[in-house]
């Protein structure tokens, strides 16, 4: 025996005596049964022992172990569980199930799976004040594969420091600190939670679009008149943002109609209209909203009557007639005018009779 050993080497024996059943453990458990619960496997679960679920199949690694490019720990460490995650990924592949084939000893009889854990993760632990972070929540099962059907809703420990859209989880940073971000999973009676850290600062080092600002919020202008709307797009920090392209539309223009490019506003009829300037910087779009109310214009009868009144001077000092109403009033007119070049005539005659 010493000699085949020196002549075959202790990896090469391993994998002779691992296909012939002789190592591993429960050979007779192995000879009897071609399919294995998940149970099973997670009794295998040392270096001399060590059985792996991957991909619906059980494998014995234990001769695998020694000869693995990899090194031994890496196959050790996933003894006695459902492996198909860690050794189908990178830098394996699905070109690692041909190379284990001959390690095959059954298939894996599965469970029904059951909800047991829900990991959350970030695109960002760390965010400004108005910046977001999208949180993703992966529930998984018992042998930590994923499990699909369960209902996920995000909370936050602090919203005074960041809030979460309970069904999306977008995180938005509101105040400088920390809070944990709870996912909770629900399938039937059955409820776990996960959880992470967003920490909020007091600045973003780099600038994003939030908002835009329209002024004057109110305005109103009379039909034909004009008034212009100012728009300042606004970064997460409350500051100016530059470099933002700003456009402005009407919502009624029946109403009221609006440069584009300018935010000159026109009066066209009475009424209310909502101007919306609308600022874009790459994939980022922000909105503002002013109201303006357009009056009517309202015409006076000033001038007809300055025009008649300066008509009835006129005749009064020329003696000439009103229009002609009736003979009674023409002759009244007519004689009060005689009567007037009367007077001045005798006046005249006073004068002579005083020379004499």
């Amino acid at each position: 025996m010493k000699k085949i050993i020196q002549k075959l080497g202790l990896s090469s024996l391993i994998l002779a005596l691992a296909m012939f059943g002789f190592v591993g453990g429960a050979v007779g458990e192995a000879q009897a049964a071609t399919t294995f619960t998940l149970a099973q496997v997670a009794t295998h679960n040392t270096a001399a022992d060590c059985w792996v679920a991957i991909q619906g199949n059980v494998y014995n690694l234990t001769a695998f172990i020694p000869t693995h490019p990899g090194g031994a720990a890496a196959i050790i460490g996933l003894c006695g569980t459902d492996g198909t995650a860690a050794l189908t990924a990178a830098p394996h592949g699905l070109s690692v199930v041909p190379t284990i084939a001959s390690f095959m000893i059954g298939t894996l009889v599965t469970a029904n799976p059951v909800l047991t854990s829900v990991s959350v993760t970030a695109a960002a632990s760390s965010i400004a004040i108005g910046e977001t972070s999208q949180l993703a929540a992966t529930p998984k099962d018992q042998n930590g594969n994923l499990f699909v059907g369960a209902t996920t809703a995000f909370t936050s420990g602090s919203p005074a420091v960041a809030t979460v859209n309970s069904g999306t989880g977008l995180v938005t940073g509101v105040t400088a600190g920390t809070s944990t971000i709870t996912a909770t999973s629900t399938s039937g009676s059955t409820t776990v939670t996960g959880t992470i850290v967003i920490t909020v600062t007091t600045m973003a080092s780099t600038p994003v679009l939030t908002s835009v600002g329209v002024t004057p919020a109110n305005s109103s202008v009379a039909v034909g008149g004009t008034a212009t709307l100012t728009a300042t797009p606004k970064d997460q920090n409350g500051t100016t943002f530059a470099g933002a392209t700003t456009t402005f539309s009407s919502g009624s223009p029946a109403v009221a109609t609006v440069n584009s490019t300018t935010g000159v506003v026109t009066g066209v009829m009475a009424g209310t209209a909502t101007i919306t300037a609308t600022s874009v910087k790459g994939s980022v779009s922000v909105t503002g909203t002013a109201t303006i109310t357009v009056t009517a214009v309202v015409s006076g009868g000033g001038d007809d009557q300055n025009e008649n009144e300066g008509t009835e001077v006129e005749n009064e000092h020329t003696g000439t007639p009103p229009p002609v109403n009736g003979g009674e009033h023409e002759g009244g007119n007519t004689g009060g005018g005689t009567g007037n070049h009367n007077h001045g005539d005798n006046n005249n005659s006073q004068s002579t009779s005083n020379d004499d």
